[in-house]
């Protein structure tokens, strides 16, 4: 049964690969993205080579290595798409539990998922080996590593699938788990980036603990090597299988238990009152900002890619604070780039409505109505990022003076790029996801029109910050506080005049481009 079921799998993996034109390129993307998620995973990992201290580079690699096994418990819980592996698919054969729960944690290997993970395992080995022996202990880590990420990851989907069936309940166990992930690691580096010495303390006493942990073990085995303390290198070695172990023995439970487990529906609730409709004015743009607001409450394709904003400058932050680059430059990265997302997000903002965008036409709402209400909800949050985060971030990395250029540079990414937006989504809509399907689902699309939309919305939206960004060189180069102010207000009007312009601009293409809005969405 384990080399059927490796078959199949081998065969439903190359199936992404054939039929269609427009079937392969969305093999190609998937596979594309894959690695490119690997690589960078990977690269994490290697860059800690860069660190003098070899004590430093193991425990942050014990750190990020429980996180990234944490995460492949967490993550898998909120998957709203079908399993190919869920062993209920397999009830009626009558198969048994023990080559079952084999051949669906090893058919694992063959997506990917797994090829992913394989890339960020290269650059752990990578940035552990430091000779011979070294080299071979993380490799051996790297393999145990593997198959307890693989196994913790298939437990983690059928419980899921077992114990949760509501759609919205695992699309917030799904986010729940990447920002428990990505909180663990942006702690890990505000700490080291904050307090240099603290690394010493708090991010050691981390390391340590986790070392000794089922997260942590399998990571630690490597360092522990160097180190040459062989009495805890078994004992981690021993915890490291003792977690493998156990979690074989919970995964054939979990497999006896779904085999006799059918899925269950969950009756939704229905909502009360009219919420946001009753609580903005009743007009165009009021309704059409209460209908996003609605959005961003109930749908996981709005409120998850939302969510996982705050910890993007994360992914910056980190391997250019382990370069060295000074705070005066890394302040200026968490509160801009996260406007900047927040800004871009509502490029496409049009067709995500998908065939409802036939109500706005169909009732002739007013196009710069339509566009203005799209961006209140985006525009309030944009205001509390950077009325909140501004403060926190000079603050942490201690450049108080600094703080009217990062407030500039984020209302003219912010702003500018709501305005960009209101244009774009308009003039080139084009597929997204489906109301109801994966928020990290995308539809397979022919033709550049999407990656030309996004690329250059974005490059317009940090084109349309030039005036800040440049103001604020010169007060990094100069060391004076004028040149901040300066980047404030220039950011301000700038980002103000984009984003009336934006409105009016992209209202009058609605108006103009209603029916193809329309057919492209029904297109969708």
């Amino acid at each position: 049964m384990v080399a059927q079921l490796l078959r199949l799998r081998a065969l439903e993996f190359l199936g992404r690969f054939r039929g269609g034109r427009l079937h392969v390129a969305g093999g190609i993307a998937a596979l594309v993205w894959a690695i490119v998620l690997g690589a960078l995973g990977a690269w994490v990992f290697a860059s800690l080579d860069g660190l003098a201290d070899a004590t430093r580079v193991h425990r942050l690699a014990t750190v990020f290595g429980a996180a990234l096994l944490l995460g492949c418990f967490l993550v898998p819980l909120g998957r709203r798409s079908e399993d190919p592996l869920d062993p209920r698919r397999f009830a009626l054969f009558g198969p048994e539990v023990r080559p079952l729960a084999a051949g669906t944690w090893l058919s694992s290997l063959l997506g990917l998922p797994a090829l992913g993970l394989v890339i960020v395992l290269v650059g752990f080995i990578g940035g552990a080996a430091t000779g011979v022996g070294p080299t071979i202990v993380a490799i051996l880590a790297a393999i145990l590593a593997l198959a307890t990420c693989l196994l913790v990851a298939r437990i983690g989907a059928a419980c899921g699938s077992l114990l949760v069936e509501s759609p919205r309940l695992r699309a917030w166990l799904g986010l729940a788990g990447v920002v428990v992930v990505l909180g663990l690691i942006g702690f890990v580096v505000m700490v080291v980036i904050a307090t240099p010495a603290g690394f010493d303390g708090v991010v050691a006493a981390l390391a340590d603990t986790l070392a000794f942990t089922p997260l942590g073990a399998v990571w630690s085995l490597p360092g522990v090597a160097v180190a040459g303390e062989w009495g805890w290198f078994a004992v981690q070695l021993l915890i490291a299988l003792g977690t493998l172990a156990v979690g074989w023995l919970a995964w054939e439970r979990v497999v006896e238990r779904l085999l006799g487990t059918p899925g269950h529906v969950v009756e939704q609730s229905r909502p009360r009152g009219l919420g946001w409709f009753g609580a903005l004015p009743a007009s165009p743009a009021g309704a059409v900002a209460a209908r996003s607001l609605s959005y961003f409450g109930r749908d996981p394709r709005y409120w998850v890619s939302l969510a996982i904003i705050p910890f993007a400058p994360v992914l910056l932050v980190l391997p250019l604070a382990i370069a060295g680059v000074p705070n005066e430059i890394l302040v200026f990265i968490p509160v801009p780039v996260m406007c900047l997302l927040l800004g871009w997000s509502v490029h496409n903002d049009t067709a995500n409505d998908h065939t409802a965008i036939w109500l706005h036409v169909a009732a002739g709402v007013p196009g710069a109505a339509d566009r203005l209400g799209r961006v209140v909800p985006l525009l309030v949050l944009g205001v509390i990022v950077i009325i909140v985060g501004s403060p926190i971030s000079v603050i942490l990395l201690d450049e108080p003076e600094t703080m009217p250029a990062v407030v500039g540079i984020g209302s003219a990414l912010l702003l500018g790029g709501l305005g960009l937006g209101s244009i774009a989504s308009a003039w080139l809509p084009y597929p997204a996801a489906k109301p109801g399907d994966g928020a990290f689902q995308q539809p397979q699309t022919a033709g550049s029109t999407p990656g030309f939309v996004q690329a250059g919305t974005m490059l317009l939206t940090v084109a349309a910050a030039a005036a800040p960004l440049v103001l604020t060189y010169f007060g990094v180069e100069n060391d004076q506080v004028r040149w901040y102010f300066a980047a404030l207000f220039a950011g301000i009007s700038t980002g103000l005049f984009v984003l009336v312009a934006g409105i009016l601009i992209g209202g009058a293409v609605f108006d103009r481009r209603g029916p193809e809005i329309l057919q492209a969405a029904l297109r969708a």
